[in-house]
């Protein structure tokens, strides 16, 4: 779980270390998002205050996407990525791989492509 943070480190995307965000979204936007990790490239992963789905928050491109249905799926993806260390699940090709976590995750709304980009 790269870059998970302690629940006592969750702060508010409006008043994260990100200057991107503040330069590039609204702080009405910015306010309903909650920072629980980072992603690979360091940029903001938050889940939205009122529905629990997690956003990625990108510095390049700059983009807010949707990336998970809500916390449980983002777990269940780390849990796959674990299990790939572990060779307790291996796949043929990353086409193979996109698949089946696009059966195992919720697909409502996701922006697959940008997640599988930037995460």
């Amino acid at each position: 779980m790269y870059n998970l943070k302690k629940i006592g480190e969750w702060e508010v995307l409006t008043n994260s270390m990100w200057e991107f965000v503040s330069l590039n979204f609204q702080q009405e936007v910015t306010d309903k998002y909650i920072v629980f990790s980072e992603s690979p490239s360091n940029d903001p992963i938050c889940f939205k205050r009122d529905t629990g789905e997690v956003y990625l928050f990108s510095h390049d491109p700059i983009k807010r996407a949707k990336v998970y249905k809500d916390f449980n799926d983002y777990l269940l993806n780390e849990i796959v990525e674990i299990q790939k260390l572990y060779a307790e699940v291996t796949f043929n090709s990353s086409k193979e791989e996109i698949e089946y976590k696009e059966n195992l995750l919720d697909s409502d709304g996701i922006d697959f492509d940008f997640r599988n980009l930037k995460l």
